[in-house]
């Protein structure tokens, strides 16, 4: 058998983001963008959460924006150069699900310092085997 480990959520629905990562035409089992900016999870997606704060529901629909954007770089999608553009996703997301704005301001933080890694990172969730 061949799994991953590290994932906590899964979709059960597509979730849409506006993004202003524009003039990608990106369709993948588990995730599209649009030339005009727009990303679906589609369901069945799965990500992990967030990383380094607690799953508030206000920040999970974001981190799942959040980490399908940062998919798209890691498979050489989109350029790192569109890291920016989903981390403001993730900001906005939260935002628009009420977190307050200082700790909104937290959390965008925390990824621009720490998340090019997980941007860059292509072996995040590597093929294990068992037995």
């Amino acid at each position: 058998m061949k799994y991953r480990k590290g994932y906590k959520y899964q979709l059960a629905e597509d979730e849409v983001f506006k993004t202003k990562v524009i003039g990608y035409s990106i369709d993948t089992k588990f995730i599209r963008l649009t030339l005009v900016g727009i990303l679906t999870a589609k369901s069945g997606y799965a990500w992990n959460g967030a990383d380094v704060i607690p799953d508030l529901k206000k920040v999970l629909r974001g981190s799942c924006g959040h980490d399908a954007g940062y998919q798209l770089i890691r498979e050489g999608l989109i350029p790192l150069s569109e890291r920016p553009h989903i981390d403001l996703l993730l900001f906005d997301c939260c935002i628009e699900d009420g977190l307050t704005e200082v700790f909104a301001n937290i959390v965008l933080e925390g990824v621009k310092d720490f998340g090019e890694t997980a941007a860059t990172n292509k072996n995040t969730y590597p093929v294990l085997t068992a037995p």
